[in-house]
């Protein structure tokens, strides 16, 4: 199983189209969803990204921003980040 580090080196492409909050004037919910949105690799990358989280034991936290780290993973129009954390590490809920 891949590291988080060896799964985002991997992929180099501009993989988020959009990682933003869906805003809807008409809607109840603006700003309570957060829209992902890419092609297949994107998703793939995704769930290479969350496996790697859950299966190497000594990544169990990873911040990704547009302006920040991993910023070559998103494109423009991209407003927000994906920051995880696995709560059964050795950091446990404090992290």
């Amino acid at each position: 199983m891949a590291t988080t580090n060896e799964v985002l080196s991997a992929n180099t492409n501009k993989l988020f189209t959009a990682l933003r909050t869906v805003k809807d004037d008409e809607s109840d919910w603006t700003g309570q969803f957060i829209l992902i949105e890419g092609n297949a690799d994107t998703f793939r990358f995704l769930g290479s990204l969350f496996n790697s989280m859950a299966e190497y034991k000594e990544d169990c936290s990873l911040a990704l921003h547009p302006e920040a780290a991993g910023l070559n993973h998103f494109a423009r129009g991209s407003e927000v980040g994906l920051m995880l954390h696995r709560d059964d590490c050795a950091y446990g809920d404090k992290r």
